[in-house]
């Protein structure tokens, strides 16, 4: 891919486009927002939904944290009482990234098909709210479908910030380090100092999502209950919390309210590298909390 080609690639999404979301619900809280606020946007025509890829996470081995993954994406979707994207839900990896013995999981698969289905004009954006373990398997195994596809990764650290060190990027080292080598369109979307505005808390949560349509009652209520575990009511300070994955599904909905910008990409350690001869890649600055928040709270609850 020229260099040209890869910015061109870079330029911000424009209208309805198809995605891949690779996701590690279990554990977190995050996830399942991000995936119940996809569905519903893509049920009201906003994106096309061709794929949802669990990772690892949560379990005592890798294909039991990956499994549980998987059952917490068919959960949304059952909530949501959409049954066709259970078949586009696929197993993820079983181990770790080897780049020269990558896993040939389902979710591998499906990426290498669906982004072989599109071209450069009209790239699948593969939405990584997870660690890189299927994305960097699928970009061994194929690399040509680099030239075909977006990554936009939720994860790592602001490139000033003292480390990268986040759970997505650090979770499967080996695959990040392939990732950021590979020269595969990116959007980074940094955890701390971006995401991390995307703070919330259960009163402004109650407040949007207590009046709901009767067909998304039961996902509003699991959100909420979901967000609420662990809190005391009794003690304001603790019942707020980050939604940190809902940035990426926006970020393809309305780049608009993101301020971003083409930046080198930087060679992935504990400490961020440089070399100015790298390629470029695309590095989130700023969201728009507000205009985000509402209109997740539009599409989850109408």
């Amino acid at each position: 891919m020229t260099e040209s080609k890869r910015v061109e690639m870079l330029e911000l999404p424009r209208g309805p486009v198809s995605v891949i979301i690779d996701t590690d619900p279990h554990c977190e809280t995050d996830d399942h927002f991000a995936l119940a606020y996809a569905i519903c946007a893509a049920e009201k025509g906003e994106m096309k939904i061709e794929g949802f890829h669990a990772d690892f996470s949560g379990g005592p081995t890798i294909e039991e944290g990956m499994k549980k993954n998987y059952d917490c994406v068919i959960n949304i979707i059952d909530l949501l009482n959409l049954p066709k994207y259970r078949d586009i839900t696929f197993y993820g990896p079983t181990r770790k990234f080897d780049k020269e013995n990558p896993e040939i999981t389902d979710a591998v698969k499906n990426m290498i098909r669906v982004a072989n289905n599109h071209t450069s004009e009209d790239p699948v954006y593969v939405l990584g709210i997870g660690g890189g373990t299927t994305i960097a398997s699928a970009l061994a195994v194929a690399p040509e479908i680099a030239d075909k596809m977006v990554l936009v990764w939720l994860g790592g650290n602001s490139l000033h910030w003292h480390s990268s060190m986040e759970c997505n990027f650090w979770r499967d080292p080996a695959a990040s380090e392939f990732i950021f080598d590979s020269g595969v369109p990116m959007v980074m979307i940094p955890a701390w100092n971006v995401t991390i505005q995307l703070k919330t808390s259960t009163f402004e949560l109650d407040h949007y999502m207590k009046e709901r349509v009767p067909e998304k009652d039961a996902v509003c209520q699991f959100l909420l209950d979901r967000f609420n575990r662990g809190f005391d009511p009794e003690k304001v300070a603790s019942c707020s919390g980050t939604i940190y994955d809902i940035g990426a599904i926006g970020y393809v909905l309305h780049p608009e309210w993101f301020k971003t910008r083409l930046i080198t990409t930087p060679i992935f350690a504990y400490h961020w590298g440089s070399d100015p001869y790298r390629h470029q890649m695309r590095i989130c600055d700023y969201i728009n909390r507000d205009a985000l928040y509402m209109d997740m709270f539009n599409k989850l609850t109408k």
